[in-house]
């Protein structure tokens, strides 16, 4: 091929090739200026929660009730009221006697160690019971809460004090300023001359260190004696002996249990032993309410 036409078809070769590159190029530029005249997609805006349900309005909180208080004794507090009393020589078997006279509380109060304190006065407002009783020639004071028939509370004695709960057994039966022989209720057994026994007794029991109050109604018949037991456990009837100086009786608790004591009086005091079926014993004692 002549050397003029070899050159000519170099060059037009060339031109192709560059005419073809700037036509791709050119191409491309197109694309991307249509590709940047296009308005940018929006994201999707995110679903929006569903509305909760609107809540009722509420009203204000109702006030707490107060708590309520147990019932007064019904008929006042006359009667006569037996438990637990802490005395300065330790827990004892009590008994209280409430009656009202001409709108003043008066009565007994009575422990094996303190028999027949005085009442000498009291109040009651609402279920608060307020006394005052002496203990010789010093006045003390009681405060107890009346919840049904039981006052539980304290009493004062300058620097003693100690709490009592003491529960009505039975209702107020004698006329006002009206008692029995020797500051017992009416229907109490009543000792004749001579009779050491026959009368109300308010006992304690110990036995391995724990204390049993319980009162004894006794009724002496020459050298036989017969009554009843009553505690917090219930009331149960005795018989027995009294025999040279000597108390013996035996009777059943409610459960069935055996029980025998044994006592001798001195000072007016009764003082010995028991025995509770073939397991429990301990010492008792005794003292005669005036």
């Amino acid at each position: 091929m002549p050397r003029r036409v070899v050159m000519v078809t170099l060059v037009v070769s060339a031109l192709l090739i560059v005419w073809g590159g700037a036509a791709a190029i050119a191409a491309s530029a197109d694309l991307w200026a249509a590709q940047a005249q296009k308005p940018a997609a929006q994201a999707k805006p995110a679903p929006k929660p569903a509305p909760k349900p609107a809540t009722p309005a509420q009203g204000p909180a109702e006030p707490a009730k107060p708590a309520e208080k147990p019932p007064a004794a019904k008929g006042g507090v006359d009667g006569r009221y037996e438990g637990r009393v802490e005395t300065p020589v330790g827990p004892e078997m009590g008994s209280l006697e409430l009656r009202t006279e001409a709108g003043a509380i008066k009565g007994t109060l009575s422990t094996p160690s303190y028999p027949g304190l005085p009442v000498t006065g009291g109040t009651v407002t609402g279920d608060q019971l307020v006394a005052t009783f002496l203990v010789g020639d010093l006045e003390g004071m009681m405060r107890g809460t009346i919840k049904g028939e039981l006052i539980e509370g304290t009493w004062v004695v300058e620097d003693n004090n100690g709490a009592f709960s003491l529960k009505r057994v039975a209702a107020a039966t004698t006329p006002a300023g009206v008692r029995g022989a020797g500051g017992n209720p009416p229907g109490a057994p009543v000792a004749p001359a001579g009779d050491p026994l026959s009368g109300m007794w308010d006992a304690v029991a110990d036995a391995g260190g724990n204390t049993y109050l319980f009162t004894l109604s006794v009724t002496l018949s020459g050298d036989k004696v017969a009554g009843s037991v009553a505690s917090e456990m219930g009331t149960s009837p005795f018989e027995g002996t009294w025999r040279d100086g000597t108390l013996s009786f035996a009777f059943a608790m409610a459960d069935g249990a055996g029980v025998v004591m044994t006592a001798t009086l001195a000072e007016g005091k009764l003082t010995g032993s028991f025995t509770m079926g073939t397991e429990m014993t301990g010492g008792w004692a005794a003292s005669k309410r005036k």
